[in-house]
């Protein structure tokens, strides 16, 4: 895992990658967990080559926003890539940035979510 947050719920999610489930070589690893560390829910999401998520944070939502590299999606070699997922960790979008050679999103960051509730 590369990311954990400690979500509005109180419990945890936690982004990173794994070989062990998914559709190809490795695939963004996505879990949510409850207050004790138990999971409620694990996501993975990639294609057939390597897709990576290096941070997650929670929305005003209460979705999720991850900010990915992947290798099976994109213009080239390696592309950053922004998925968004509502509270259940279902995609909702996702958008690829980059050209032929190597780009990467190692992080993505929001007000926290009390700030962001006095904006609304």
């Amino acid at each position: 895992m590369y990311s954990v947050q400690q979500t509005a719920d109180r419990g945890y999610i936690l982004a990173g990658r794994t070989r062990s489930f998914g559709a190809g070589q490795d695939d963004v690893l996505f879990i949510k967990t409850d207050s004790l560390g138990d999971i409620l829910w694990i996501k993975t999401i990639g294609g057939y080559y390597n897709d990576y998520a290096y941070r997650v944070q929670q929305t005003a939502d209460h979705g999720y926003v991850l900010s990915c590299e992947t290798e099976s999606f994109g213009a080239g070699g390696s592309d950053a890539w922004l998925i968004k997922t509502d509270s259940l960790g279902d995609t909702l979008w996702t958008r690829t940035y980059g050209g032929a050679l190597y780009e990467v999103a190692y992080w993505v960051q929001q007000p926290p979510i009390t700030a962001m509730s006095s904006l609304a």
